[in-house]
C-alpha cells in the first residue's frame, strides 16, 4: 500500500492514536491509501527533512511499500526519492483547501500513469498555486495553470 501522510499525522500513529489520524480515502488509481489530514501548510513548515526521512522509513518498516510524507509549504518528501518541493510562485492569500488541491493534483497525476516523482511535482504545483488565491474551490488551479508552472 502507498500512504501518504503528514509529519503530525505521522506522530500520532507512532504514539498508537491511529484513530486520530484523519480520514482515509481510497485512490481507485492505484488502489492505495491515503492518509490526509488537512493540515495547513504553516502548521508543518516546522518539520525538518531529516524528521520526514525518519517518519518514511518508519512506514516503510510498517509495510508501507511508497510513503510520502507532506510537508506543507517545503512541498513532500518521497521515501527513495527525497524532497519534491514546493513552487514559489506569488505571496500566499490562503491555506483553505491546499490539501485538497494537493491531493486532487496527486489523483490527477496518478490517474494519467505519471510516475510518482513527477505526480508529486504536479501535486506540489497544484498546491503552490492554488495558495495564492482566496477560498477553496475558486483556487483551485485549472490544468493549463500548472502544466505552465511545470515547465
Amino acid at each position: 500500500d502507498d500512504v501518504m501522510v503528514s509529519m503530525q499525522d505521522m506522530e500520532k500513529l507512532e504514539s498508537g492514536n491511529k484513530n486520530k489520524a484523519a480520514s482515509q480515502t481510497d485512490d481507485s488509481a492505484d488502489d492505495s491509501l491515503a492518509l490526509q489530514t488537512g493540515m495547513s501548510q504553516t502548521q508543518t513548515a516546522g518539520s525538518s527533512i531529516e524528521e520526514a526521512a525518519e517518519a518514511a522509513e518508519s512506514l516503510k518498516r510498517m509495510g508501507v511499500s511508497t510513503p510520502i510524507i507532506t510537508l506543507g509549504e517545503r512541498g513532500a518528501y518521497l521515501y527513495g526519492h527525497g524532497l519534491v518541493p514546493a513552487f514559489n510562485v506569488g505571496s500566499v492569500v490562503e491555506t483553505t483547501g491546499a490539501g485538497d488541491a494537493f491531493n486532487g493534483g496527486l489523483a490527477v497525476a496518478l490517474a494519467e500513469e505519471m510516475p510518482i516523482d513527477k505526480a508529486l511535482r504536479f501535486a506540489c504545483a497544484t498546491a503552490s498555486i492554488s495558495v495564492t488565491r482566496q477560498g477553496t474551490a475558486p483556487s483551485m488551479p485549472d490544468r493549463h495553470e500548472i502544466d505552465t508552472l511545470i515547465k
